[in-house]
């Protein structure tokens, strides 16, 4: 044919692909323009919470006077196997740990007592393999 190989019908199917490949991207960057601004006013229009002292809120247990106030390194919520051995292991680094617990023990362990090897080396080295 005499026309220009740019002519090509391949070519220009691509090019038509570009345009609206060119169309979806200005759709995607207006769209995340219009989130920004929103998020932007939404920010600085909504009204900001109030900052609240700690110590306005009701104790449950009032202070006792000539009592000290105690603070803790690290707190383990649950003192089954991995807790427990978690405040060993920190208390051992000389953190100071509070190690709380809702149930009491001694308690029964519902898995048949099986114990892996590894948890019994760890119990060893603990020095409670024995009790």
């Amino acid at each position: 044919s005499g026309r220009p190989s740019c002519f090509h019908r391949g070519w220009t199917d691509k090019v038509g692909q570009g345009r609206e490949r060119q169309e979806e991207m200005e759709v995607w960057v207006v769209l995340a323009i219009v989130s920004v601004v929103a998020a932007a006013v939404v920010y600085f229009l909504w009204p900001k919470a109030k900052h609240v002292d700690i110590k306005a809120f009701p104790r449950k247990f009032p202070d006792e006077k000539g009592t000290e106030t105690s603070y803790y390194d690290v707190i383990v919520v649950g003192a089954g196997p991995s807790g427990s051995t978690l405040g060993y292991y920190l208390g051992n680094l000389g953190r100071k740990v509070l190690l709380l617990e809702k149930k009491k023990f001694p308690r029964d362990k519902y898995c048949g007592d099986a114990v892996c090897k590894t948890a019994i080396e760890i119990l060893d080295e603990m020095g409670v393999y024995e009790e």
